[in-house]
């Protein structure tokens, strides 16, 4: 067994409606910062676990993406893995 870090970029379907992305675009206008439009905001899961090689990781990531961590209505996602010992954490 290996350990691997796994993130997972969690953002809206394109179409989605974002009200964060619009309410975080609005108070960057109250702040001076006019003009900017806020296209998503989302979420990134980082996790580090065993698994017997990268593929294997990333598969029990796809299955946790499709079992609790997003919903295909409304998210899309996008799955990184890395040895443990590599990058940030």
């Amino acid at each position: 067994m290996a350990r691997y870090r796994v993130s997972v970029l969690v953002r809206p379907r394109p179409g989605v409606m974002d009200p964060q992305a619009e309410a975080v675009g609005e108070s960057l206008g109250s702040l001076g910062y006019p003009g900017i439009e806020v296209e998503w905001v989302g979420r990134t899961l980082t996790m580090v676990l065993d698994a017997p090689d990268r593929a294997a990781a990333r598969a029990t990531a796809d299955d946790m993406c499709a079992r609790i961590l997003v919903n295909p209505n409304l998210e899309t996602h996008e799955i990184t893995v890395t040895a443990a010992g590599d990058g940030p954490g």
